[in-house]
């Protein structure tokens, strides 16, 4: 039992040594605390069992668990152990308009921001550990990730009734070993941009009649290099086509006139 319990120190302290070699600047303060207080009361106890402690039956462990304390505070309060990671992630990741949703390699939810709740109609930390298919089937079948091969793409999403259209991006999420865990989905709203579009299709496509409606040649020539831009049927018929001048096709000339 005691060969167990080191053993499962022993795989503690290994990884918090990792993250004192590896992590930023930030999180390596954080790491080495831990480090030290961890080998402060290890250290205590093994010399105890090895029978090398200064006074003869004396158990250090509990003065090493009192340094392990004092560093394990100093980097609890000091070096805000449990604040920053989660201030900062609550912070940056509730105020993204756009919808962000990690799953892992199972497609289980393992994080969303309120922008997925809403965009999904579900209740925040009650999707936790779900599959996206069983916590929003509707939407997981709108997205259709099992088919989806490009990385980014505009998928319509029904809101209620409401169409809607979202640039959807699944990047894959590694570890710091390059190992796939999982995958992130950030869902764009492009609804406005894609009305837009559409409206200017149908400007284009309003002037391309009216412009076709006219029984004379008609065209539209640029300012820059007197090129012909936009011409109506008539016109082409007179080879005053898309890409033509108007000095080479009035006065046969490779120059503008000055």
């Amino acid at each position: 039992c005691i060969a167990y319990d080191y053993l499962l120190i022993f795989i503690g302290m290994f990884f918090l040594l990792e993250a004192c070699l590896s992590a930023p600047a930030v999180y390596r303060k954080q790491a080495s605390a831990m480090f030290a207080g961890a080998l402060a009361s290890w250290t205590g106890n093994f010399l105890f069992l090895a029978g090398l402690s200064p006074l003869p039956h004396l158990d250090l462990t509990p003065f090493a668990f009192l340094i392990t304390c004092l560093l394990f505070a100093w980097a609890l309060f000091r070096l805000n152990l449990l604040d920053l990671v989660p201030i900062a992630h609550a912070s940056v990741v509730s105020s993204i308009g756009d919808s962000i949703i990690v799953l892992d390699n199972q497609d289980r939810i393992v994080d969303c921001n309120p922008a997925a709740h809403r965009l999904m109609n579900l209740k925040p930390k009650a999707v936790f550990g779900k599959r996206l298919e069983e916590a929003a089937p509707k939407f997981a079948h709108q997205c259709d990730l099992s088919h989806r091969e490009t990385p980014a793409e505009v998928v319509e999403l029904d809101e209620q009734g409401t169409r809607r259209f979202y640039e959807l991006q699944v990047s894959p999420l590694a570890n710091g070993k390059d190992f796939q865990i999982g995958k992130v989905l950030v869902l764009r709203d492009m609804t406005k941009h894609r009305e837009a579009e559409e409206k200017v299709k149908q400007q284009n496509d309003y002037l391309s009649n009216v412009l076709e409606s006219l029984t004379h040649p008609f065209c539209v020539l640029d300012a820059e290099d007197y090129t012909v831009k936009i011409a109506n049927s008539a016109a082409k018929g007179g080879d005053w086509k898309s890409g033509s001048t108007c000095h080479s096709l009035t006065r046969r000339m490779e120059q503008p006139c000055n």
